[in-house]
């Protein structure tokens, strides 16, 4: 039993280019501007997941593949993101502790 509607070729990727549409003027606005800068990975994945719901209103068992090949295939990039984020923040801590009075 599929829970999720099934829509017309045409219907899903009108809906999924206003829906992103919709979210790149969001992340245009000065907050979106600061949300992306500060956390890509994020919005990356919050696009992907906007694409796959559009791509399961035509074909659930094809978005559900997709999402498995981009788990697999982002989960890598987002670890190394955080990794990158938690260095950026230490190298931070440590100039202004090792510069303070300066």
């Amino acid at each position: 039993m599929n829970l999720i509607p099934q829509l017309p070729i045409y219907a899903a990727v009108g809906g999924c280019l206003l829906t992103c549409g919709v979210f790149a003027a969001v992340l245009s606005t000065k907050r979106g501007q600061e949300a992306t800068l500060n956390y890509t990975w994020v919005m990356v994945v919050a696009g992907v997941c906007i694409v796959l719901a559009w791509m399961a209103t035509v074909n659930t068992d094809a978005a559900w593949l997709a999402l498995l090949f981009f788990i697999a295939g982002g989960t890598p990039m987002i670890l190394r993101s955080l990794w990158l984020m938690h260095k950026h923040q230490q190298e931070t801590m440590d100039y202004l502790r090792n510069n303070r009075g300066e």
